[in-house]
Parts: structure tokens; C-alpha cells; sequence
């Protein structure tokens, strides 16, 4: 079994927008804070990624129990779960997710 949680923020140094003026410049003069804040949200480069993989789960013959070619013992099963979700100046939000599953006798 294997999880995994991530997430990357960065932040430029000179605003996306405006490409000559600094990023800090334009927040200060901003009217409001949720003006500076919907700037500083447009400007980073954000991304987050989630996983859960399961590998080989498998059920064990029960003791006495005759092994038959239906059984469920006789199957090895996989399952992966991918998530990422990102924004940055060009796109306001990307979503992707991927979902895998098999098995085998």
C-alpha cells in the first residue's frame, strides 16, 4: 500500500500582469485586502497531488477450504488513485485524475 500527499507554491518575484513591475509594488497599492489577495492568488504557481496505490491484495485460502478455479483466493488485485489539481497566471484551475485497476490469476 502506498499513500502520497504533495504541494508546490511558488511565488514570482515580478507580477504576471505586468511583467516589469514587482509583485510586492502592486500589492501595496492595491484598494483592498481581498484585491491584494486575489493578486497574490493569480501570481502563484500552485500545485497539489494525492495518491493511494494498492498492490497485490490478495485473500487467503481459509484453512480446510478446497481450492476451486472460481475462488476469489485464486485473484491478485490492483488499484491506483492519482490526483493533481494546479493554478497559475494562465489558468485559473487544471484537474486531473486517474484511476487504474486490474487483476490477475
Amino acid at each position: 500500500m502506498g499513500l502520497s500527499q504533495s504541494q508546490k507554491r511558488s511565488t514570482p518575484e515580478y507580477d504576471p500582469v505586468y511583467q516589469d513591475i514587482k509583485l510586492e509594488d502592486r500589492l501595496s497599492v492595491a484598494q483592498s485586502a481581498r484585491e491584494r489577495e486575489i493578486i497574490k492568488e493569480q501570481a502563484e504557481d500552485f500545485t497539489s497531488r494525492r495518491s493511494i496505490n494498492l498492490i497485490g491484495v490478495k485473500k487467503n485460502l481459509a484453512e480446510g477450504q478446497k481450492n476451486r478455479i472460481y475462488n476469489i483466493e485464486n485473484f491478485t488485485f490492483n488499484y491506483a488513485y492519482n490526483e493533481k489539481n494546479h493554478r497559475d497566471y494562465e489558468l485559473r484551475y487544471e484537474d486531473e485524475q486517474q484511476v487504474r485497476a486490474g487483476f490477475y490469476v
